[in-house]
């Protein structure tokens, strides 16, 4: 009923993992056979692409660190939490404090990878969304959040644009992965698009997607 109120969307990841609020963000989304860079297990191909995301982020001024094991907290543990509650190995983090999350599924040969890169997102707005809680315990979620997340433009002096992030990460790819195969692309194809709406009017729209167990 929130959501509805906020006029927000809401849908089920194909990767699985925790809620996110996807507000002020850029969204990254890696589809790839699993073969050569990425032909190692789920963690190696994790650390690979968090590598190239982590050079776009540095050329932006933001020094982040991979995190080496898993943050084992209270709030990691229970199902409702977000997924910036804590970071699983090989995230992304700024100072013990998480920027990027992220989620991978593999499929007959190829792996999916997508995430949420903050920019100037506060996700403790999202627990005043999340189901079953009474205020206090929202409440401790958000101010959680609040001291355990941040945004790209939480800490650079002069603010980046959207652009500006989507353009660093992507020489960030080219320059970790040693190709200039990879392009902005500012449109698709009204074909493209036609798939894209049918998708999500079938399947990506519905209850029996979006309230699955």
């Amino acid at each position: 009923d929130l959501i509805n109120e906020q006029n927000l969307g809401f849908v089920r990841r194909p990767t699985g993992g925790r809620v996110v609020l996807h507000d002020h963000e850029v969204t990254y989304a890696v589809i790839a056979p699993i073969e050569e860079r990425l032909a190692g297990n789920v963690t190696e191909s994790y650390a690979e692409i968090s590598r190239a995301l982590a050079r776009g982020l540095n050329i932006l001024g933001v020094e982040v660190e991979l995190e080496k094991g898993m943050l084992s907290t209270s709030h990691q543990r229970q199902d409702a939490n977000p997924c910036f509650a804590s970071s699983s190995r090989f995230e992304l983090n700024f100072q013990r404090k998480k920027i990027v999350g992220s989620a991978q599924v593999r499929r007959e040969g190829v792996l999916l990878q997508h995430g949420s890169i903050l920019l100037d997102n506060d996700q403790s707005k999202l627990s005043e969304l999340l189901p079953g809680l009474d205020s206090e315990k929202k409440k401790k979620i958000a101010d959680f959040l609040s001291r355990k997340t941040v945004a790209i433009n939480g800490i650079l002096k002069e603010p980046v644009s959207y652009d500006d992030a989507v353009l660093a990460l992507t020489i960030g790819f080219e320059q970790i992965w040693e190709t200039d195969q990879f392009e902005i692309c500012d449109d698709i194809s009204s074909e493209e698009k036609d798939i894209v709406q049918k998708l999500i009017n079938s399947k990506y729209l519905t209850e029996g997607w979006n309230k699955k167990k």
